[in-house]
């Protein structure tokens, strides 16, 4: 006799969506998905299956590439864009924040 799960995890719920951890993280920050029940930490079945009814638009949502620091996510947009040449440190920053903010002065555009 197969036995249904009747809560899931953050693991669990991941899984059951076919997403990664990551994925998951990124799509509770976003607000794509709801939170657990905050006295069980857990998602019930229902609410585990209704996001898998709709875990294809999330993902598309979330992406599948995951959170870098500044100086990895330099060299990845460099790989794709001039494979082989180097990026200047801040461009990552720099391309988020037109207005002109530096490592030393912080984003103020929203």
């Amino acid at each position: 006799m197969t036995r249904k799960t009747k809560t899931y995890g953050p693991r669990q719920l991941a899984r059951h969506l076919g997403m990664e951890e990551w994925q998951r993280d990124r799509a509770l920050r976003e607000g794509l998905i709801p939170g657990p029940d905050p006295s069980t930490a857990r998602w019930t079945a229902q609410q585990a299956d209704d996001l898998a009814a709709r875990a294809n638009a999330v993902l598309a949502a979330v992406g599948t590439i995951p959170d870098v620091g500044a100086r990895r996510a330099e060299q990845y947009l460099a790989d794709r864009l001039r494979p082989g040449e180097q990026v200047a440190p801040g461009t990552v920053a720099e391309a988020a924040c037109p207005s002109g903010a530096t490592t030393t002065a912080p984003c103020t555009a929203g």
